[in-house]
């Protein structure tokens, strides 16, 4: 499956421990995350600005999320797809790869639960999809 991590999730993933890691290494192994410059660099943003992470280390951890995963262009999507103009380049990512499924935690995105064909869960409900699948 294609899978767009959001930067939340990206985020949580390489700064705490929890769900939002096994999540990512779930996907490691047997699904493709979907990543684009625009979901990269907010994850920068995030592991210096919201963690104080040195710009060295923040460096690090995206070497290793983009090692991990596909970089694609996402699609243009009109602006009224969703409350948040600044989650326009996740559906976007999500349309021009086809992914499967966005995670986030971000309201804005999983309240519209679907995306032309790509459905929106908070971590927790992508991580049940999982293990219903035997992919946990």
């Amino acid at each position: 499956m294609n899978i767009v991590l959001d930067a939340n999730v990206l985020i949580s993933a390489f700064t705490s421990r929890g769900l939002c890691v096994e999540i990512y290494r779930a996907c490691l192994v047997k699904h493709e995350i979907i990543l684009s410059e625009g979901l990269i660099e907010e994850t920068r943003r995030g592991f210096i600005r919201k963690f104080g992470m040195s710009a060295a280390l923040a460096e690090e951890f995206i070497n290793s999320i983009k090692a991990d995963g596909r970089m694609e262009v996402p699609a243009d999507v009109p602006p009224h797809s969703c409350g948040d103009p600044k989650d326009l380049h996740v559906l976007g990512l999500a349309l021009a790869s086809q992914a499967d499924y966005i995670v986030s935690g971000d309201r804005d995105l999983w309240s519209l639960k679907k995306f032309e064909g790509t459905l929106i869960l908070q971590p927790r409900g992508f991580w049940e999809v999982l293990r219903k699948s035997g992919d946990d």
